[in-house]
């Protein structure tokens, strides 16, 4: 079993699912699993996109709506499966 690890910012998700299909297409491997995390572990980010007027002062995301004020910061993750 082999493990890697992709730091690619925004796009570690996407790489890694990427990587997965690499193996399985050629029959290097039966199954692949993709797992990205994002965790907001310090503040300062935060405080960043606050004083710069990033953040929606109600605190709720309201995508392509126009009463879009700001977005809203969160954490996630995800867990991809694939095989043959």
């Amino acid at each position: 079993m082999r493990h890697y690890g992709a730091d690619c910012a925004c796009s570690s998700s996407l790489v890694a699912t990427h990587i997965g299909a690499c193996g399985i297409a050629p029959g290097e491997t039966g199954a692949a699993f993709a797992c990205g995390v994002h965790a907001i572990m310090h503040p300062t980010g935060m405080r960043l996109f606050f004083a710069g007027g990033m953040l929606s002062p109600e605190g709720r995301c309201k995508t392509l709506d126009t009463a879009a004020d700001g977005y809203v910061r969160g954490e996630a993750r995800g867990v991809v499966g694939s095989g043959t």
